[in-house]
């Protein structure tokens, strides 16, 4: 873990060590020092798997899986429970409704988007977890607007429409490549408004055997096999568009519900 957290109240009588990484200047981890750190350590202790414990750890664990040849999730897999603009590419692909978006890479995709999807639109960073980093705008000037104040990280963040609805969340588990386990869940206010607008993070289990438990069990299914995932748990979200009734996409993630959902 990051050497920040050396104070924490770690529950040391259950761990048999802990090993600190000091971060950078962007609180970032330099994984190449990372891998040599625990190449030190893998001359006298035997690694057979790598477990990461928050979406923050999957990329990291992915790198010193690939590298040290350990069997898991590796680089290419990791981002599509990472990298939002690569959910959503993969899962359009795979047939699965996802809401109108486009990257920030190519100023002509940004104004045709902007000609072709309807008002409002949400811009959401690629990398970041829960809603955190997110912008709702209502025209063109002020999408291109809050895009001058991304900078050079612009290329960080995708623009999806932003679609009313009801925002649900499927908690499920993989073996072998297949779902044994998934329950789904409906959020009582959904993590945008939470996180902008304040209140308590709630959901409810949906009714089991009804039509929305079954639907979003299916597509949490199709997820799943279509961004490969083999041995984990996973959170995914998906919103019911309040006009039409059809489930769209969100976003997933390789670990089990945060914020006390789990």
């Amino acid at each position: 873990t990051s050497k920040k957290h050396d104070d924490k109240p770690w529950a040391k009588e259950a761990l048999d060590d802990i090993f600190y990484v000091q971060e950078d200047a962007e609180n970032e981890w330099n994984m190449e020092d990372t891998a040599d750190g625990l190449a030190w350590l893998m001359r006298s202790k035997k690694i057979d798997r790598i477990v990461a414990l928050d979406d923050f750890d999957v990329e990291k664990a992915a790198y010193l899986r690939e590298h040290f040849r350990i069997p898991g999730m590796g680089q290419t897999t990791s981002r599509h429970f990472r990298d939002k603009l690569a959910m959503r590419i993969e899962a359009r692909d795979a047939g699965i409704p996802v809401p109108a978006f486009t990257d920030l890479f190519h100023d002509a995709d940004i104004t045709r988007f902007t000609q072709t999807v309807a008002a409002p639109w949400i811009v959401k960073p690629r990398g970041q977890a829960s809603a955190t980093g997110m912008k709702k705008l209502h025209s063109a000037d002020e999408l291109w607007a809050h895009l001058e104040t991304l900078g050079a990280n612009r290329h960080q963040y995708l623009v999806e429409q932003f679609k009313p609805g009801d925002v649900y969340h499927v908690d499920a588990l993989s073996e072998g490549g297949k779902v044994i386990f998934s329950r789904v869940s409906k959020y009582l206010a959904t993590p945008f408004d939470v996180a902008h607008g304040g209140g308590i993070f709630r959901s409810a289990v949906v009714p089991f055997g009804s039509d929305d438990d079954k639907k979003l069990q299916k597509l949490t299914a199709d997820v799943m096999t279509a961004f490969g995932m083999q041995y984990s748990a996973s959170h995914t979200e998906f919103i019911k568009i309040r006009e039409t009734g059809e489930f769209y996409f969100l976003e997933t993630s390789s670990r089990v519900g945060g914020a006390h959902l789990a």
